[in-house]
C-alpha cells in the first residue's frame, strides 16, 4: 500500500509509461533504454525481497507460528508447472497494471482500488515476480530455521 501511495519505482508501472515512446519511435537506442531501465528496477526489487527474506529469516522478529505461515506460503508458490505460474504471472501484472493506472483518476478511493486488486489477485492465487519472490527466497533459510 505505501509503496503504491508514495509511487515508488514499481516494475509494472514503468511498463506504458516507456512502451508508448519506443511504440511512437520504434528505435535500438530506445528499446536498449528500456530494456536497461527495466533491468535495473527488477534487480532493485529482487534484491530488496532478498535482503528481505534474509533478514526475516534469521532475526526472530516474528513469532514461530508467523514464521511457519511464511514457509507454507513459500511451499505453496514453489508448486505448480511453468505454464499454469506463466499465466498467473500475466494476470497479476496486468490487474496490478490496472490499478496503477486508474490511480490518478481515483482522487478519493485509491485506497479501495488498492485493496480490491490485490484482494483479487490473492484469491486468484496469481503470481507476481517481486512478490513471489520474496516467498521463495524466505523458503530455503526459513525452514531451516523453524
Amino acid at each position: 500500500m505505501v509503496l503504491i501511495l508514495r509511487r515508488q519505482q514499481l516494475f509494472t508501472e514503468n511498463t506504458l509509461t516507456v512502451i508508448l515512446p519506443l511504440l511512437l519511435r520504434k528505435s535500438r537506442r530506445l528499446l536498449v533504454r528500456v530494456a536497461r531501465l527495466w533491468g535495473v528496477v527488477l534487480l532493485a526489487n529482487l534484491l530488496g525481497t532478498f535482503l528481505f527474506a534474509f533478514f526475516v529469516a534469521r532475526v526472530d522478529v516474528f513469532p514461530p507460528e508467523v514464521r511457519q505461515a511464511f514457509a507454507a506460503t513459500g511451499m505453496a508458490h514453489a508448486g505448480g508447472s511453468l505454464g499454469i505460474v506463466f499465466v498467473r504471472t500475466v494476470f497479476a501484472g496486468w490487474s496490478i497494471a490496472l490499478m496503477v493506472w486508474l490511480l490518478p483518476r481515483a482522487e478519493s478511493s485509491r485506497v479501495a482500488i488498492i485493496i480490491i486488486v490485490t484482494y483479487l489477485a490473492g484469491l486468484g492465487n496469481f503470481n507476481h515476480i517481486v512478490a513471489d519472490s520474496t516467498t521463495l527466497q524466505y523458503l530455503p533459510t526459513g525452514l531451516a530455521v523453524l
